[in-house]
């Protein structure tokens, strides 16, 4: 088959939607199927990340996000379609790369797949602070999204929570798919291999606790409550550590907040780093820690399972369906940095015991029935289904 992703967000930017767009097509193109991505992007970012199957169009920086751009002018992807034979377009954007997909689909008479990945309503706050707007906002988003997806044979949603929400708001033809993770890297075999070698470069010692932050670092990921909630369990635990990585717009506050705790030598920013890197992340590790209350899914806590790491997570969203109390890591009421540190408190009770075990085991094989493997099988059905 020969399929043309479209989405708002690539290379450079590391974010879930660009793991899942590489990943897919990386698979998708070991199976012998061609995939073509059209994206927003700079020449600069063309230049370096030049490819036959990547397109760049010319765009303009989001100015409440700058590492996100708004194509100017993606129409000529019709073009570019009709040259390289597509057969079905797969939307994995809600901005101007979404409106591309749909022209391109009505001109050349294709299948139009779409795939709901962010959960713009809940970003409100961004444009607002005012409470009554944010609602008003909200709903405005929920009712542009069913128009956008009108058009739509097929909208997938990464998790059940988010297909419900999707059909409460008038979405239809809505089908579960879990957006996959490369278990071949990804895996507790290899977190297990990796392990000293990776807390010797992160200058942990032998003794330490620690917890790992993954993720953009934005207004909703919530982050603060993780670094409120840790800096009291260090005043307990002082062999205790917090990395934190990622980047985003909220990163400057981030530091300065960090820079105010007593434990701000136990927490390490580290910023933006390769997707390739992540394993010794994963691998220096005991357990994940989010307070998240945007994820669709949260690919970066599915790929820590993999890594046999358990996650305590806020219990918001799409959370819950992977972070199981008790089986898989432990829930917190969103926002409630007490409650995180309760959480944390236990699981360095846990330590190395046998409940600790059957819980890294647990996370291992929650994070393997999300492998990019799987899911391609998935998304290969439901092509040939529209086709």
């Amino acid at each position: 088959m020969r399929i043309a992703f479209y989405t708002d967000t690539y290379l450079p930017n590391i974010d879930g939607v660009v793991s899942q767009v590489i990943a897919s097509k990386q698979e998708l193109e070991k199976r012998k199927h061609y995939v073509h991505v059209f994206t927003p992007g700079t020449r600069k970012e063309k230049l370096k990340f030049q490819s036959p199957t990547v397109t760049y169009y010319e765009g303009v920086k989001f100015p409440l996000y700058p590492a996100y751009k708004l194509a100017i002018f993606p129409y000529s992807s019709i073009l570019k379609c009709k040259e390289t034979k597509i057969e079905i377009i797969h939307c994995h954007a809600l901005a101007t790369m979404s409106l591309a997909s749909i022209a391109s689909a009505k001109a050349l008479n294709l299948p139009l797949i779409g795939t709901f990945h962010t959960m713009i309503p809940l970003a409100a706050h961004y444009l607002t602070e005012n409470k009554q707007y944010q609602e008003l906002l909200t709903n405005a988003s929920w009712k542009a999204i069913k128009t956008l997806y009108k058009p739509f044979d097929v909208v997938t949603a990464p998790s059940k929570t988010i297909s419900n929400l999707l059909k409460e708001h008038g979405v239809e033809n809505v089908k579960v798919i879990s957006n996959g993770i490369n278990t071949h890297t990804f895996n507790s075999r290899n977190a297990n291999a990796e392990r000293e070698k990776s807390r010797r470069k992160l200058g942990v010692q032998k003794n330490e606790f620690v917890f790992l932050f993954v993720g953009r670092i934005t207004e909703e990921k919530n982050v603060d409550v993780v670094v409120k909630a840790f800096n009291k369990i260090n005043a307990t635990y002082p062999n205790t550590k917090l990395l934190i990585v990622g980047d985003g717009p909220a990163f400057p506050q981030l530091k300065q907040l960090v820079g105010k705790m007593k434990a701000k030598k136990n927490i390490t920013l580290v910023g933006q780093v390769n997707h390739s890197e992540m394993l010794g992340y994963y691998a220096a590790c005991d357990w994940q820690v989010t307070a998240s209350t945007f994820e669709t899914q949260g690919l970066g806590i599915l790929e820590g399972m993999a890594c046999g790491k358990p996650c305590i997570g806020a219990n918001a969203l799409a959370i819950p369906e992977t972070v199981k109390n008790n089986a898989t890591g432990f829930l917190f009421p969103a926002n409630d940095v007490e409650k995180c540190v309760e959480k944390m408190e236990a699981a360095i009770a846990l330590k190395d015991n046998s409940k600790y075990k059957k819980m890294c085991r647990n996370a291992g094989t929650t994070g393997e029935k999300h492998s990019i493997q799987r899911t391609t099988i998935e998304w290969e059905k439901l092509y040939r289904s529209v086709l």
